[in-house]
């Protein structure tokens, strides 16, 4: 994704979720990536179980909708969050 975007002019994304958006929207992306993967490799390096780190993880306020979006699109990125820590945790616990 990084790459993708410092090679790119991305001046419109079409998503498979949620509404159209610009090319700014990589960062945000790229952070949350780098903040899940961080946090869920600390959580795995303390011994904390998936339940535990599921728990300790809920979605980052700045990573959630506008205020305007539907609140079934607030609902579906929680539950999109939480496959990527499940998903997260256990290849950093295969290691």
């Amino acid at each position: 994704i990084a790459r993708f975007r410092a090679t790119l002019d991305v001046r419109t994304i079409v998503p498979g979720h949620g509404p159209l958006t610009t090319g700014a929207i990589l960062g945000r992306y790229l952070g949350y990536l780098s903040d899940l993967i961080g946090s869920v490799r600390e959580a795995v390096s303390r011994g904390r179980s998936l339940d535990e780190t599921l728990a300790r993880l809920p979605l980052a306020p700045e990573y959630t909708p506008d205020a305007g979006a539907p609140a079934a699109f607030a609902d579906f990125l929680s539950g999109l969050h939480r496959l990527n820590v499940q998903r997260t945790y256990l290849e950093a616990a295969a290691r």
